[in-house]
């Protein structure tokens, strides 16, 4: 059994503990510590969690007047969080804690929770109609459910992915239509021993439609849709890339862009039109920044988008064409947060705290 699967430096999740009790039903917006209405459009919302200082937080930037609400929602983020946002609803899934916790994008209310057992170390989440289909790393592939369900159903995909101790590490998730395409590392330890593989389940029967390899090992969370192409990020800022998945019927994949042409690790990226945002890390993991990707030229931009001083752990594009990153500097007094870029420009002139400092990896949306 193997523990965890992003191997890059603070990203470790526990697979330990049994699953968070529900959440109480009239745990909504904190008013206490945010204005009266939900926030105004358009907005970035991030998670964040801390081992040392429990519980987690969410938390908005208002765009437009570079205001923070913080503790937005009490009791749905615990220590290692991620953060998915389907339709209008926002996942929260809680990976120390084994549960995805919903809530409504606009309102902030309470959809419900789903647990995905003890020790399951749950790392995204994919929806089709009402039903949730969430890798495990704890687990056998996949396990399905409802928001609001006390149980939930598992799909054993180590088979599919030729992985022999059962435990197949499978991170991300999305559906495309009633396809949910899964990408799964088959890990021995923390060492791959081979290619990731892609795996494809048929959310009409729950059962594997197909499968395929990945052109590299150690596909990470979380998947991205550009266009009806699937973008997937791996680890390893050498021999990684990030990959185009053309879904249907026989789905195809193939690197995009390697991970050595970006300078390093990906952390987190987002998708705007034909850009990709990359948060990454050095090759060493001493620091990090963000910069874009343009995929009709197949060109990175020649400068990165943050200084030296800014140490860049997330990223989420917005509809208006600005950028929102998150700033976790090193060091416990400095809690970073979020600031906003419109081109090259920094408009933030600080870091706008989230409450507690921002997580590495995929906890920010702007929509």
């Amino acid at each position: 059994m193997k523990s965890l699967l992003l191997v890059v430096p603070f990203l470790f999740s526990a697979a330990c503990g049994d699953n968070a009790s529900q959440p109480a039903a009239d745990a909504g917006v904190d008013t206490a510590a945010t204005a009266d209405a939900a926030p105004a459009m358009p907005r970035a919302v991030a998670v964040a969690g801390d081992f040392s200082a429990p519980p987690g937080t969410i938390g908005a930037l208002q765009i437009a007047s570079l205001t923070v609400q913080q503790g937005l929602v009490a009791g749905i983020v615990t220590d290692d969080p991620q953060l998915r946002k389907l339709g209008n609803t926002l996942y929260v899934i809680n990976r120390d804690t084994n549960n995805v916790t919903g809530v409504d994008a606009t309102t902030f209310a309470l959809l419900g929770q789903l647990g995905t057992g003890a020790g399951s170390n749950p790392q995204d989440v994919a929806v089709v109609g009402s039903t949730l289909y969430v890798p495990v790393l704890g687990g056998t592939g996949v396990v399905y459910g409802k928001l609001g369900d006390s149980t939930f159903t598992a799909i054993d995909l180590a088979a599919a992915v030729g992985d022999p101790d059962g435990k197949p590490d499978c991170t991300s998730a999305i559906a495309v239509g009633t396809d949910v395409y899964v990408g799964c590392g088959d890990l021995a330890g923390f060492s791959p021993r081979g290619n990731g593989v892609l795996v494809v389940i048929d959310a009409v029967t729950n059962t594997v439609r197909t499968h395929i390899a990945l052109p590299v090992p150690n596909p990470q969370a979380l998947s991205k849709m550009m266009g009806t192409n699937i973008i997937m990020t791996t680890y390893d800022s050498s021999a990684g890339c990030t990959i185009s998945i053309t879904p249907g019927t026989t789905p195809t994949a193939a690197c995009m862009t390697m991970n050595s042409a970006l300078g390093g690790q990906p952390i987190a990226f987002d998708v705007s039109g034909t850009t990709l945002w990359f948060a990454y890390s050095a090759p060493d993991f001493s620091h990090n920044w963000a910069r874009s990707y343009d995929t009709t030229s197949s060109t990175y931009a020649t400068n990165k988008l943050t200084p030296d001083t800014q140490s860049i752990t997330d990223i989420a594009a917005c509809a208006d064409g600005k950028v929102v990153v998150m700033d976790a500097p090193s060091g416990s007094t400095n809690p970073g947060g979020f600031r906003v870029y419109k081109g090259t420009s920094e408009l933030t002139t600080a870091a706008l705290p989230l409450g507690i400092k921002p997580v590495y990896g995929d906890a920010t949306v702007c929509y």
